[in-house]
């Protein structure tokens, strides 16, 4: 409400003249209305900075805007951001190409302040559980989850002999279900077992 009249036709109109559908613009104010407090230049500054480092094409870009439009304009963006695609390509080793299918899939796997979290879960995934690079490309939001509760369900299901990563297999357990949110669906879609047995597994750790 403190912004000039003038100022937020501006920033409506660069949406407008980015291809940006009305549709497009009202989702994206509606979940981050912030956007309007930042000017013209800085808004396509940012968005030309995702553009070049990803290798995105215009609808590429809009897609992300729209999908995380937080992003964009989050705080940690370029520097963070800068940080965590160092340590998923360098550190993990993933391609420039993948880390742009999995950021267009999950914007949140650059907002995090905490790389050495990432890190450490892709350490879990790729490392210990042997899930191939092509495989987490595929579910890239197993590498948000916690490796402190990562760690424990991978133990827990090679203690079961279900420690199936491999899709070409039976029994095959995702990334996804390995590290869906609740410890419930973790023993009812992965482990097959009850909660409890889980629960006392976890007390002898």
């Amino acid at each position: 409400m403190e912004e000039r009249h003038e100022d937020l036709k501006a920033r409506l109109a660069y949406l407008v003249s980015k291809n940006f559908t009305n549709k497009e613009i009202v989702s994206l104010l509606t979940s981050s209305p912030g956007w309007l407090l930042f000017s013209v230049r800085g808004v396509d500054a940012r968005l030309g900075f995702f553009q070049k480092t990803l290798g995105l094409l215009g609808s590429e870009v809009r897609h992300l805007a729209v999908s995380k439009p937080s992003l964009i304009i989050w705080k940690g963006t370029p520097g963070q951001v800068k940080q965590n695609l160092f340590s998923i390509n360098e550190e993990m080793g993933f391609t420039r190409e993948e880390i742009k299918t999995m950021v267009l899939q999950c914007p949140d796997l650059l907002k995090t302040f905490n790389e050495l979290q990432l890190c450490e879960q892709f350490e879990v995934l790729h490392n210990d559980a042997g899930i191939p690079h092509e495989t987490l490309v595929r579910f890239p939001e197993a590498l948000k989850a916690s490796a402190v509760n990562t760690r424990p369900r991978l133990k827990f299901l090679r203690a079961l002999n279900r420690d199936q990563f491999n899709q070409s297999k039976p029994n095959y357990i995702s990334p996804e279900l390995l590290t869906v949110n609740s410890d419930t669906e973790f023993c009812q879609l992965a482990a097959k077992c009850s909660e409890s047995l889980y629960d006392k597994f976890l007390l002898t750790l």
